[in-house]
């Protein structure tokens, strides 16, 4: 099969396309036919030029890619074979299912946590095998493209959503609303009731963030930014912020806005510099500050749930490269050419959507 293989940390150029034998799912596994894959910005990126914590994790030669989608190829021992065929998205997140929060249903703390495509090969190829527990079936007017994407980021959008008490009525500020993970949020949000205010300065996406669900978007780069915010939740603040940009300046300016009572839900803060906390300001106010890194199994379960009841995201906002153009792909991120989700087309013929 071809794989993008690299065998030493450094820029795009280290992404080689190359044939590599075909793997085997073992015990609890499935091989899945790869037809689209989700390219993180901070996990593959990070993890290719070797500055990222997992990097030093890593067995080289090795091929990156985490969330993807793809129809089931073969099965191991132990999965029913009925699932072969299958249209299935794959989540990364590999806990060991065995240390105490696993086994109290908070795997997200897993102290022996793995990622696909770090710890392991990864789906930058057309095969990839996965433990079964982490496929899920989609819809059949989902596309492959779409459905990479929604696994990338559903489980955390998912998570955060949750951490924030995220409901009907609830006024929800998006910093970032314009990038992969600030548009499911969108829409997940809205689809709960939320109002949802979307925080960006790419002015051109305000269209399509309103599209999602957005109440309003705002520039993130105005002044009175947090005057803004009071203004449009009728002088009572934002309940909740979903954070996934950290930026210290711009932290410094929303919090004013927060709601007594309100929390700020947190996500990434590995890339960023510390943020000014007033703890003073958060105990008078009754406030708090949550990190959400990953969702658990029962967040994807319940993502996957909210896209079985209608939830989509638009195919139209996914950008999309050829496996071999996969280097282009890392530059693009890179320099900031795109800011939605990006995915690698990997197989070829009408399976793809």
């Amino acid at each position: 099969m071809q794989a993008i293989v690299i065998h030493e940390f450094g820029g795009p150029d280290v992404l080689r396309l190359e044939d590599v034998p075909q793997p085997h799912p073992g015990e609890r596994e499935v091989r899945v036919r790869v037809h689209a894959t989700f390219v993180a910005r901070t996990r593959d990126i990070s993890t290719r030029t070797g500055r990222h914590p997992y990097s030093r994790e890593m067995r080289l030669p090795h091929i990156l890619g985490g969330e993807h989608a793809g129809t089931v190829d073969a099965v191991g021992e132990g999965v029913d074979s009925a699932l072969i065929g299958a249209r299935v998205a794959v989540s990364s997140h590999l806990p060991c299912g065995d240390c105490p929060p696993c086994r109290s249903g908070r795997d997200e703390g897993c102290r022996q946590a793995r990622i696909l495509g770090v710890h392991r090969n990864g789906a930058y190829a057309e095969y990839c095998v996965a433990p079964a527990a982490n496929v899920h079936r989609f819809p059949d007017d989902v596309g492959f493209a779409q459905a990479a994407a929604m696994a990338a980021n559903g489980a955390v959008g998912t998570a955060q959503l949750d951490a924030g008490a995220v409901g009907q009525g609830t006024w929800l500020a998006i910093p970032g609303a314009s990038g992969a993970l600030g548009r499911v949020l969108v829409g997940l949000a809205a689809g709960r009731g939320a109002h949802v205010l979307g925080l960006t300065r790419d002015a051109a996406s305000a269209p399509l963030i309103e599209a999602l669900g957005a109440h309003a978007v705002v520039d993130t780069n105005r002044a009175d930014l947090a005057d803004e915010l009071i203004r449009l939740t009728a002088e009572n603040g934002v309940d909740v912020v979903i954070d996934n940009v950290a930026v210290a300046d711009l932290f410094a300016r929303y919090m004013p806005a927060l709601a007594t009572t309100g929390r700020v839900v947190l996500s990434g803060a590995l890339a960023f510099d510390p943020l000014p906390v007033d703890a003073r300001s958060l105990y008078v106010n009754s406030q708090a500050i949550v990190g959400v890194r990953t969702g658990n199994r029962g967040k994807i379960e319940r993502f996957w749930e909210a896209v079985s009841g209608g939830y989509r995201l638009p195919a139209e906002g996914i950008e999309r490269f050829p496996l071999e153009r996969v280097a282009a792909a890392h530059a693009a991120l890179t320099n900031g050419g795109f800011s939605g989700p990006v995915v690698l087309d990997i197989s070829s013929g009408p399976e793809r959507g």
